[in-house]
């Protein structure tokens, strides 16, 4: 809606595009010529929420699909070119991956082309990664993140460093 009829008083029918959740935040956005990119965190983990822009509907907004890394990572992806282009930058991090910056199409942003990568600090191989929940005294269920071997005893018997925050 142009802004001088918005002023005026006119409103057109508005789509919600982000409701914060017990679970989920938004932690930025990014726009590309044709798409807005939501970055939402849910229970700590990553996610690119696509809205593709189309001015044939009232509200103006649809929702294209949501995207998770592979794994657990850590994903932030910005327009190019905003005015001109669909591509994009994307970032990406794990607990078991270096840092990368990819380059793509926002329709399939876990399928860019690397261009660069820090290089591993350490041998990943045989490592795992996965969220757990821990239940508070309250009822809360607060997300974790365990980082192991695979086939690792669970048994008390395994070292463990613990690192925690809030």
């Amino acid at each position: 809606m142009p802004l001088d009829a918005f002023v005026s008083g006119q409103r057109a029918p508005v789509t919600l595009l982000f409701l914060p959740t017990a679970t989920a935040s938004m932690e930025g956005f990014s726009c590309t010529r044709s798409f807005l990119i939501l970055a939402v965190l849910d229970n700590v983990r990553s996610e690119l929420v696509l809205w593709r822009a189309d001015n044939k509907l009232p509200s103006g907004w649809v929702y294209e699909r949501t995207f998770q890394g592979e794994g657990v990572v850590s994903l932030s992806a910005r327009g190019v070119d905003e005015q001109h282009s669909d591509q994009i930058w994307v970032i990406s991090t794990g607990y078991l991956t270096p840092t990368t910056l990819g380059y793509g199409a926002v329709e399939s942003p876990c399928a860019c082309e690397t261009l660069k990568s820090l290089p591993a600090m350490f041998n990943a191989a045989g490592l795992q990664v996965e969220q757990r929940f821990a239940t508070s005294a309250d009822g809360t269920r607060v997300p974790y993140f365990m980082v192991e071997r695979v086939g690792a005893p669970r048994d008390g018997s395994t070292p463990t460093l613990l690192y925690a925050y809030g």
